[in-house]
């Protein structure tokens, strides 16, 4: 037990002192903690799972995508535009060799419209029969202030409204 205080300490510290917690000083002081139930869960631990990636044309959402599809799960890569979707496939595929394109799904959907994305939640849930996880990694920071069609400021539609209304529509879906 007295170990387990130690690293809970140094993190609370670490977060409260922004410039060395969240940078290379806090990762190297945290990394040699890491380990038993913090330890990275082993290869095939998704495995039959099924998850959904928001934004995973690339960046982060392409990264989480990568490493979903190697703990064994199917991952839908959800998009705007297919050919970056189909782009960022191509790439996990070249990355994780032996994996089929089957397990890579490419999903077409504007989360800032959200007649898009009723149309799409109400597609994918009759496409899956559940779904295990649901990230949402999707964003967007404009130049300047837009609105969607539907009159909604368009980084709100997309990191809040449009979310909000994804997670909604796909609780029955959510295992």
């Amino acid at each position: 037990m007295p170990g387990s205080v130690v690293p809970s300490v140094l993190d609370t510290l670490l977060d409260r002192t922004l410039v060395p917690g969240y940078s290379r000083i806090g990762y190297l002081l945290r990394r040699p903690g890491w380990s038993g139930d913090r330890a990275d869960p082993p290869r095939g631990a998704l495995a039959g799972r099924a998850a959904l990636v928001t934004g995973a044309g690339g960046g982060l959402g392409e990264a989480i995508a990568t490493g979903l599809v190697r703990l064994g799960a199917t991952v839908h890569l959800l998009v705007r535009s297919r050919d970056k979707g189909v782009a960022a496939r191509d790439r996990i595929l070249a990355a994780v060799p032996g994996l089929s394109a089957d397990r890579l799904p490419v999903q077409v959907c504007d989360l800032g419209e959200l007649a898009d994305v009723r149309a799409f939640a109400t597609r994918f849930a009759t496409e899956v029969d559940a779904l295990d996880v649901l990230v949402h990694n999707a964003g967007l920071l404009p130049p300047g202030r837009s609105e969607t069609s539907e009159g909604n400021e368009l980084t709100l539609a997309v990191h809040v409204l449009g979310p909000l209304l994804l997670t909604r529509l796909l609780t029955d879906t959510l295992a």
